[in-house]
């Protein structure tokens, strides 16, 4: 069966032996793709059956076609982080949507720049724009410390309606945001219960 946020409707699995493709498609939007095999579905070499596929051999991320404008699906963390990639990847101003009222939780750093950051370096040509409507993005207090975003020199970010809590650096700058970019804009913006070695919330 298939599940995850990318919309994926159909697969078909090809193969013999010991040696298997499974092929997915019908995504709609960037995300995970979950592919679950039920316990005894398939034999093994040894004639043994297979035990049921866990989350750590049947998931994958898949990223859509990126565009100027990407709205994410509530809670796909997994997109949010695609999105952005694709931001820095195209020339030009870019925007992405969150919905309304939504949450994204991030347990795991993306990249150590600086200290750790729970989304990619944002690192646009042009300018790129989060319209949060509300949304919060959240550091999962018991999980190892990083910070929400750092923006890259040279880029341009606007935070619009969005609200981050649970950034925690000890040993950097900006428990939230650290920008080294050309320029940050933020409206209506909350920063809750962040904290670093400087700057609490913002550097």
């Amino acid at each position: 069966s298939l599940s995850g946020t990318a919309g994926a409707t159909t697969a078909e699995v090809t193969g013999s032996g010991t040696t298997y493709t499974v092929a997915v498609s019908g995504m709609t939007t960037s995300g995970t793709v979950i592919a679950t095999i039920p316990s005894g579905a398939a034999e093994l070499a040894d004639s043994s059956l297979t035990a049921e596929s866990t989350s750590g051999d049947n998931s994958v991320g898949y990223l859509a076609a990126c565009t100027t404008s990407m709205t994410i699906a509530n809670t796909d963390s997994d997109g949010l982080k695609n999105a952005i990639r694709c931001a820095n990847a195209l020339p030009g101003d870019q925007t992405i949507n969150l919905p309304t009222n939504g949450s994204y939780v991030f347990s795991t750093i993306d990249n150590g720049v600086n200290g750790g950051n729970a989304l990619p370096v944002i690192e646009n040509n042009g300018s790129l724009t989060i319209n949060g409507n509300g949304t919060w993005l959240r550091r999962v207090v018991s999980q190892p410390r990083f910070r929400m975003l750092y923006v890259a020199a040279g880029a341009s970010l606007t935070l619009n309606d969005l609200n981050m809590s649970g950034g925690d650096l000890n040993t950097s700058f900006g428990g939230a945001i650290y920008s080294d970019g050309d320029s940050l804009t933020l409206s209506h913006v909350q920063l809750n219960d962040n904290q670093a070695l400087l700057g609490g919330a913002l550097y």
